[in-house]
């Protein structure tokens, strides 16, 4: 079951009114710029935790990425993540990126007595604050488009080129053509016993998607035997 805190950071409506023109770029989508071009944020009651504490760049080798965590309840932190404005356009339209599952540890700070999830998660929201979720990395595994949003005409997971990564995902995001939006990368924590900790790097924006989608929300589990695909339980609201 999906945690949603009763409330999102109000600077994430701020991200779109005091945003750049208009782009089609997801800029610094790779990271290796560390931050820049990305608002970072982490809330509990109030957006003004340290995001330090869950947001990082982690490098590979020399390669940068994006390092996020669902922690402990660490100051009762429930949102920690970063957001960038991107405009959707018929040369912009697919979004891809690479992910991965670092650890899904026992998190002593938690009761583990929630009824949701933790999870990491990639996600659209526009300027009245209504949210299309892309992608979800919880215990059981990820799903691409976990909602069957009709937004979303075309979403698939695959393995990525780079194997550092356990998913590469592609989601066409055509049905917001033209609005100006924030692609949002984040941790949720609903104090679920768990603690998560995933990566996330190559954000690109690019024309129509070049591989036959599989069916929305379709999940691909890490197994003994490398991503399984499994038919996922339509996740509520």
């Amino acid at each position: 079951m999906r945690f949603m805190p009763g409330f999102f950071p109000a600077t994430l409506a701020a991200t779109l009114a005091i945003a750049a023109p208009a782009r089609g770029a997801v800029v610094n989508g790779d990271f290796s710029a560390g931050l820049t071009g990305f608002t970072a944020e982490a809330c509990a009651f109030v957006c003004t935790l340290d995001p330090a504490n869950w947001i990082s760049i982690a490098d590979a080798g020399g390669n940068p990425y994006l390092e996020i965590s669902t922690g402990s309840t660490l100051e009762g932190m429930t949102y920690a993540g970063v957001t960038t404005p991107i405009t959707i356009s018929a040369t912009a339209r697919t979004l891809s990126f690479d992910a991965r599952l670092i650890s899904d540890l026992t998190d002593p700070g938690s009761s583990g007595t929630s009824p949701f999830v933790d999870s990491l998660s990639v996600f659209l929201f526009d300027s009245a604050l209504n949210y299309t979720w892309i992608f979800d990395i919880e215990s059981s595994g990820a799903t691409v488009d976990p909602f069957a949003n009709p937004a979303l005409s075309g979403a698939s997971l695959a393995a990525p080129a780079d194997p550092l990564f356990d998913w590469h995902a592609e989601v066409d995001l055509g049905g917001f053509m033209g609005q100006a939006v924030s692609l949002g990368i984040a941790a949720f924590s609903a104090n679920d016993g768990r603690s998560l900790r995933g990566g996330f790097d190559n954000f690109t924006l690019t024309g129509e998607p070049a591989t036959v989608p599989l069916p929305a929300g379709l999940p691909l589990l890490l197994g003994a035997l490398g991503l399984t695909g499994l038919l996922r339980a339509r996740l509520r609201r």
